[in-house]
């Protein structure tokens, strides 16, 4: 693996906000935590 190419194609899905392409850089068992969704979802009742 080259760790540059890996980082730039990361980096650039995540800015381009191409989910597909990001999601494919993750082990398919991988398991996202982004705390700011939390706070979201805290914030937002039903």
């Amino acid at each position: 693996m080259n760790i540059k190419t890996f980082i730039e194609e990361f980096i650039n899905a995540s800015n381009t906000y191409n989910t597909e392409a990001y999601l494919e850089k993750w082990h398919s068992d991988a398991s996202l935590d982004d705390p700011s969704v939390d706070k979201f979802l805290r914030d937002f009742q039903v």
